[in-house]
This record gives C-alpha cells, sequence and structure tokens, in this order.
C-alpha cells in the first residue's frame, strides 16, 4: 500500500501479511483485527538471517489472543545488506527515525479500530525494548512490556554498534552519539505510560549493562508508572520465557491480574512504583 489511509480504506480481510510506505520507507507486518477495544504491538527481537525477510515475530500468539494483534518487522534490516545484522531498534536513517514513522501508522490504525491509547500493548524482548519504550512514551495511558531488553545501545557490543551506526546513519559512533542519542537510548525518558518489565538474572550482560542502570534512571522519573520483575532461569539464559507465560502476562495486564504471579514457579524479586 503507497499509504497507511490506503491500507486501512482497501483492507478486505480482518487478517493477512501486508506492507505500507511512509516517507518512501516500507513497513512490512501482519495483523488480525477482530472486535476487541485491546491490541496488543509486537515488536521484534533478533531476526535469524537463516530466514527470507520480512518474518512477523509473535504471529503465532494471535490464535490464542482476544485482542486485534501487530507483528511489525524492522525496516531498518533492509538497509543493512550483506552485512549480517540481525537487529536495529528501527534507528532508520540520519533523515528519518523509524520509531517516529512507525508512530504515524499505529496513530492511525487506533483511530481507525476506535482503540483508546491505555488499552495498547507494546510487547517486547531484547531488541524490541527501546522502541517498545519509544512508542509507548507518546500515547499515554498506554503499556509496555519489556523482558531481557536493551536499554542503551552505548551500552551494547561496541563492534556492532559501530557497524550499525555507518549503514544507518554513515556516522561514526562517537558522531553518532551526539546526533542520535535519542535513538539510542531510553535512560532519560519520562512520560506517562505503564511499564511492566522483566530480567532473568541468569543473563549476566543484560542485568549489569541495561537493567540495572535503566532501573536507576525509573526511580527517578517522576511520569512512568513501573512494576519490575527480577526471576533466574538458568536454562533459557537471555531467551525469551515460554510462550504460554508470555500469553500469561499479556492477560494480566489487559484483565488487571498480577504480573508477580505470572512468575510464580520461578525465585523472584518484585519491584514497583506504584
Amino acid at each position: 500500500f503507497s499509504n497507511i489511509d490506503s491500507f486501512l480504506k482497501k483492507k478486505e480481510d480482518n487478517s493477512d501479511v501486508v506492507g505500507v510506505f511512509v516517507n518512501k520507507t516500507l513497513f512490512p507486518f501482519q495483523y488480525s483485527f477482530n472486535e476487541s477495544d485491546k491490541i496488543v504491538i509486537f515488536l521484534p527481537g533478533a531476526f535469524n538471517r537463516q530466514y527470507s525477510m520480512p518474518k512477523f515475530q509473535r504471529s503465532g500468539y494471535f490464535d490464542d489472543l482476544e485482542y486485534n494483534c501487530i507483528s511489525f518487522f524492522d525496516p531498518s534490516l533492509f538497509l543493512t545488506g550483506d552485512f549480517g545484522f540481525t537487529r536495529a531498534w528501527f534507528l532508520g536513517t540520519q533523515e528519518h527515525s523509524y520509531v517516529d514513522l512507525l508512530y504515524q501508522i499505529i496513530k492511525q490504525i487506533l483511530s481507525s479500530q476506535r482503540i483508546d491509547s491505555q488499552n495498547v500493548l507494546f510487547f517486547s524482548t531484547s531488541a524490541g525494548g527501546i522502541p517498545a519504550i519509544k512508542l509507548a512514551s507518546r500515547f499515554s495511558g498506554s503499556h509496555a512490556y519489556c523482558g531481557n531488553i536493551q536499554t542503551n545501545l552505548l551500552n551494547h557490543y561496541p563492534a556492532y554498534v559501530k557497524k550499525l551506526c555507518m549503514v544507518c546513519f554513515e556516522q561514526e559512533l562517537e558522531e553518532a552519539k551526539s546526533s542520535f542519542l535519542d535513538r539510542m537510548s531510553v535512560w532519560d525518558d519520562d512520560a506517562d505510560f505503564n511499564l511492566h518489565i522483566s530480567q532473568n538474572t541468569a543473563d549476566s550482560f543484560h542485568l549489569e549493562n541495561h537493567f540495572l542502570p535503566y532501573f536507576s534512571c525509573l526511580k527517578s522519573a517522576s511520569r512512568i508508572k513501573f512494576e519490575a520483575m527480577k526471576y533466574t532461569d538458568e536454562k533459557i539464559g537471555h531467551n525469551p520465557l515460554h510462550k504460554n507465560l508470555e500469553i500469561k502476562i499479556i492477560k494480566s495486564i489487559f484483565e488487571k491480574g498480577s504480573f508477580k504471579d505470572c512468575f510464580g514457579r520461578y525465585t523472584t524479586e518484585y519491584l514497583v512504583n506504584y
């Protein structure tokens, strides 16, 4: 579709795989719409380059949820050619933040489906976390679930981030830090949304470099309402939780259940500011 308006006017099915152009950038996504007043927006973690692009992570959850669902693919990966990048955090280009462009798509979909922002959940793990928080901050009262996420690319793998900055921004990392730090970190973000964040303590890299410093920032945030769960699962490490547990988490957020109780089988530490 040439734009999001064209998609919303011409779509014939309640579920499909489509692509929509915004500012000459193609955003592929898979969706399933129904009469629910709630929507889950899935944002991708690392992409397995053994597959052809695009793929839509957690689209297999759609049939298990009674809500509207969308899974987006990150078009930043189309920019990376043969470099083999697996994650790009919707960084975009010098000219356009792909989070900004994605916001335009989501805003119009919510209006078309008549969904209030407090009934929106951005669901993410790993590389999906930064765009999830960036987007949730723009929809007052919305929710973001983030599991084992990166929170600041300057604390990620320097060689990888340096190469990605050259592809996306055509800048060395040092220059990109001053020009585009707002796209690369959520440590300074503070807005009216509800954050549900979990971290496996067995994933020590993300615990020490991303979760703990971000949690220090959260404690001084005045607008974000958050609950955080630290759990320990040596077997899965950085990998996501089991599908059944992630679905339980989604339902607990929307149906005002207990986020804490979802982790009942684990040894946990629960932290909350509301």
